[in-house]
């Protein structure tokens, strides 16, 4: 696992260790209880009204904004615009990266998820496809319908980023052929991203499919046959969403990630928003979103219960490694290779591991579950 780099008083990746070790070895001796009659039913309301729905308002209402002021500014052909359209463009990848971790239910149907956020995407296929379709100026990318008919490479935010960054600056906006058909392709992207927000929203909804089966398992449910399977869901979202920035994200834009655990170190390549300086940010928004389906969609409460000490643990531990984020943030598109700002994103690797393995396997303890995750090790 990386260390920490930080010089902070208490923050040292040898304390951090020994964090981790005391809570599994806490569990494998039973220390951590699995909770008499858990309340499955009342956790996943709470995770519904305090987490998911809220998290996905907000991504929809962000991404329908970004619709709006690309049409506008397509129609306009004003390059003064363009703050407009990537002040809009950063609120909905932030919104989105608060939810990316809940890739259940709506989100995994129709491959909603690959169509909003292409990535890994360690070939540049992304922008390599979308560079077809606009030296082609393909008209069936125009449109929402046609971009559905296409890899879901060139259908989301990170098609968008492709568009709204390229160079010069404002080129989206410019008075030619090329640019106009740009921007149209650019409107149907975020009328496509706007769709699917729209689409996982009502299936969240008080009348939604997903929110029937969420909130009523039992034998006639195709998705969970007990109570226990949106805690079950909600523990490996929490896990993953960690996990996914520090493996995926950090480890493998800072050239730390090995090929095996005890093989070599995999080639570097860049964390998802890099182009537009949002790489950083947005993962920010990954580890507040969290901590929010932590603290508001109940994680805590129910680990409290049986274990007061390691629910505070593991909330601390994810505000070291966001504040870790923020310090680094300012760096923007140099975040990844400034000295000062390597330095403090490596600093949020132990912290993150400890939250990811130790915290998940104390809340699936706690619920009676059993989950398997496992960890990098060398990493």
């Amino acid at each position: 696992m990386i260390a920490s780099g930080s010089s902070r008083p208490g923050l040292g990746s040898t304390r951090l260790v020994a964090v981790a070790a005391m809570l599994v070895s806490a569990m494998a001796l039973g220390e951590v209880r699995a909770q008499t009659g858990f309340d499955h039913d009342g956790l996943a309301k709470k995770a519904l009204e305090g987490h998911i729905r809220p998290g996905y308002d907000k991504f929809k209402g962000a991404a329908d904004t970004l619709k709006s002021a690309l049409d506008e500014a397509c129609k306009a052909r004003d390059v003064k615009a363009a703050d407009r359209v990537k002040a809009a463009f950063r609120e909905t990848v932030l919104a989105w990266s608060g939810v990316e971790h809940l890739k259940i239910g709506p989100m995994v149907d129709n491959n909603r998820h690959e169509r909003i956020l292409f990535w890994p995407d360690r070939q540049k296929i992304g922008e390599r496809q979308v560079q077809q379709i606009l030296e082609k100026q393909d008209a069936t990318a125009l449109t929402p319908a046609g971009l559905q008919d296409k890899s879901v490479a060139v259908q989301g935010l990170t098609a968008l980023e492709v568009l709204l960054y390229a160079k010069p600056p404002a080129s989206f906006l410019a008075d030619t052929a090329e640019a106009k058909f740009a921007c149209g392709y650019a409107v149907a992207i975020a009328q496509n991203v706007a769709g699917m927000a729209g689409d996982v929203v009502a299936a969240w909804s008080k009348d939604g499919s997903m929110t029937a089966l969420w909130l009523k398992p039992g034998a006639q449910n195709p998705l969970y046959k007990a109570n226990d399977g949106p805690t079950s869901d909600l523990v490996k979202v929490f896990h993953s969403g960690i996990s996914n920035v520090r493996d995926g994200k950090l480890l493998t834009a800072l050239g730390l990630k090995k090929t095996s655990p005890k093989g070599p170190l995999a080639p570097k390549s860049k964390a998802p928003f890099d182009i537009s300086g949002l790489a950083v940010p947005s993962i920010v928004a990954n580890l507040e979103g969290a901590l929010d389906l932590f603290e508001k969609g109940g994680l805590a409460e129910r680990l409290a219960i049986t274990e007061k000490e390691t629910a505070a643990l593991i909330k601390s531990e994810l505000l070291v490694a966001i504040g870790f984020a923020k310090d680094a943030a300012p760096a923007g598109v140099n975040a990844f290779n400034d000295k000062d700002a390597t330095t403090k994103l490596i600093g949020m690797g132990q912290p993150l591991a400890t939250a990811a393995i130790a915290g998940s396997e104390a809340l699936a303890t706690s619920a009676g579950l059993v989950i398997g995750f496992t960890a990098d090790d060398g990493d």
